[in-house]
């Protein structure tokens, strides 16, 4: 079934619902009249037989999906998310135009203006200004747009940089969906598209690095295959690489310099390559360089010693920045030196991440973010590593899996008390880590005899869990949460998180209705500037300061979510205190061609972890609530928002 991009966002955003979805919200993140809305949802209904579902209206309620077979619905839903997601990279047209420029210039000898404006249907003066983008794009991946009186444009610089240029609009040829619909023959024949050689290289990479049991990612070996055609393609054009290059001359790739030549012999059965020696040693040092770094074969690495001081350079800054509460540290000092030594090898070769490896993180991403953010920070002011915005992306999961294993350091500590003894305590506390099984780091539910509770220092006990109604009256200063064997499992999940928090506590102290905010001033970052600055801000703050981090961290990764909603936050506290609030736009108003409906502006005191993770867990509520939508009535607004953030 053919998709048009507004049927796709329609899908979308149904697949994401829990509930019915009503026209108006459908229109509006679609961009539709509500009549065309019914309309393109006809047209869907009409194809969508065969993946096993259809879209149905409930009066009253709104659109919804039906789905008649799983197998086909599931395969269908996660074949539009992919495409969805990866269509994001193209905004509008000009974006999309001026990846056709670069991919042109970069696989033809020269081309002069008009000709490009012919190609692409649009006048010179339209080029002109795209030329500048082209330029920019360009000169990021070290190479330059000459102007040739009476030869025309021509790209400039060392053939490797070129090479990597190439593989990084393939992979925006292949992966993206173009709204520009021309023929690239000329950058599909650097490729081999769909030709028997190709199919035969890549068999070649994969097996021989499968012989040699070689530990890279998928994406290196795509690239690594895209490469090796571009190499052998490249030769015919421009003769390979011919200038020496230091950086491929570095000791220690002697088995990727064999895995190369053996690749090369396999790749000769059938299609005579030759390689130089240069083009070997840049092969080898592109495989080792994108080579799976582990602590074992860190141990004997040349380098180790360098990426150790990168890695305690950056815990030691990290722990002046955040209050970690005495967080096991050694784990994520051997992966950040694993992978900062990859990133330094990367750097020196000019290799550098593709939007669509990371593009998930941007949207996702809160706390991890923030760590890669603050990575970014040192190693541009005190590293000679060179790395982009979305390299650092790549050291998501290390921090991710620093931040689980940090909730264990920050985990509640519940005791299980019961009327009828030790034993049912010691049963219901295991109930409640089997049924709360999510959320068994942050929580340990320690049984406990009645009699032996004052042995304990309630000072280190966040809450009793009890069905002993009386410990209320004998400990008035102690969380009591009321529990029983007949609870079902969606109530002991409630009990968990209400262990973690207290309801009324979460309401008065965290998110009152007076962090509700409604406006219809707001049009522009610098309206919203300002109504932050007298309805959010106090008398005593520092604006300015919040307003320069808050600046700084936008720099680096943007603040839009896909759901209409923004997120404004700080790397560094400049305000020592916590406060979580919601502004809510009465009109949509449209900045970096993402729609803004709603804004969230939290802070954390003093950067304390146990915070920090608190606030990023009531945020990620709302960033991944795709149905959010607003009655613009207070009480109604609220009771959603604040239900939404707690987990019910």
């Amino acid at each position: 079934m053919e998709l048009f991009r507004r049927q796709v966002v329609i899908l979308i955003t149904l697949f994401n619902a829990k509930e019915p979805v009503s026209g108006v919200v459908l229109s509006q993140k679609s961009g539709l009249s509500l009549n065309t809305l019914k309309k393109e949802i006809d047209e869907v209904n009409h194809g969508c037989e065969p993946y096993g579902f259809e879209i149905l209206s409930k009066t009253g309620s709104g659109y919804e999906i039906s789905i008649h077979d799983d197998i086909k619905f599931y395969a269908f839903r996660r074949k539009i998310q992919s495409r969805y997601y990866r269509n994001l990279f193209f905004r509008d047209s000009q974006t999309d135009r001026v990846h056709f420029i670069v991919r042109h210039m970069l696989s033809h000898d020269s081309l002069f203006v008009d000709d490009i404006a012919d190609e692409c249907f649009c006048s010179v003066s339209t080029i002109n200004r795209d030329m500048r983008a082209v330029k920019l794009r360009l000169e990021r991946r070290g190479l330059k747009l000459v102007n040739h009186t009476n030869r025309g444009m021509k790209v400039e610089g060392s053939e490797w940089n070129i090479r990597l240029a190439l593989i990084d609009e393939y992979h925006i040829y292949r992966d993206f969906e173009t709204t520009y619909d021309v023929p690239e023959d000329a950058f599909e024949r650097l490729f081999l598209t769909d030709t028997t050689a190709r199919e035969h290289i890549a068999e070649s990479v994969r097996g021989t690095l499968e012989q040699y049991h070689y530990q890279v990612t998928y994406n290196t070996i795509a690239d690594l295959e895209n490469l090796f055609v571009v190499t052998v393609t490249r030769q015919k054009l421009a003769g390979g690489l011919k200038d020496y290059e230091d950086r491929f001359m570095r000791p220690g790739t002697e088995i990727e310099t064999e895995i190369i030549r053996q690749i090369q012999a396999r790749v000769s059965l059938i299609q005579q390559v030759s390689l130089s020696s240069l083009e070997i040693a840049s092969l080898a040092s592109y495989l080792h360089a994108c080579r799976v770094m582990t602590h074992a074969r860190l141990g004997y690495d040349p380098e180790k010693e360098q990426a150790y001081a990168y890695a305690d350079g950056f815990l030691a800054y990290l722990e002046s920045e955040m209050d970690l509460m005495e967080v096991d540290l050694r784990g994520l000092r051997e992966d950040l030196a694993c992978n900062l030594l990859t990133l330094k090898r990367k750097g020196d070769l000019n290799i550098h991440t593709s939007y669509s490896d990371v593009a998930n993180f941007h949207r996702d991403g809160l706390i991890s973010l923030d760590y890669c953010a603050l990575l970014y920070l040192w190693l541009k002011d005190h590293t000679d590593i060179i790395c982009s915005e979305r390299d650092i992306l790549t050291v998501y999961y290390v921090f991710s899996y620093f931040s689980k294993a940090r909730d264990f350091h920050l985990r509640k500590r519940v005791l299980v008390v019961s009327r009828y003894g030790i034993y049912a305590a010691r049963t219901l506390a295991y109930q409640f880590q089997k049924r709360t099984a999510s959320s068994s780091n942050q929580i340990e539910y320690i049984p406990c005899e009645y009699l032996n509770i004052r042995h304990f220092d309630l000072g280190e006990i966040d809450c009793i869990a009890t069905d002993i109604e009386e410990l209320q009256n004998e400990f008035p200063e102690m969380p009591i949460v009321p529990v029983h064997f007949y609870r079902t499992a969606g109530q002991i999940n409630d009990v968990a998180r209400r262990m973690v928090i207290p309801r009324e506590v979460f309401r008065r102290e965290v998110f009152s209705p007076d962090d509700l905010i409604y406006t219809d001033k707001v049009r522009n970052e610098k309206e919203l500037e300002q109504l932050i600055r007298e309805k959010v801000l106090m008398p005593g703050d520092d604006a300015d300061a919040f307003m320069k981090e808050m600046h700084l961290k936008n720099s680096i990764y943007p603040p839009f979510r896909q759901n209409q909603l923004m997120l404004v936050n700080t790397l560094h506290d400049v305000l020592h205190r916590n406060f979580f609030k919601i502004i809510i736009l009465e009109k949509i108003y449209k900045q970096e061609d993402q729609l803004v409906g709603a804004v969230v502006v939290c802070n954390a005191k003093d950067r304390q972890l146990r915070q920090l993770s608190y606030y990023s867990d009531l945020t990620a509520s709302l960033l991944h609530a795709d149905g959010l939508t607003f009655t613009m009535n207070a009480e109604e607004d609220y009771n959603m928002l604040a239900d939404l953030m707690y987990g019910s």
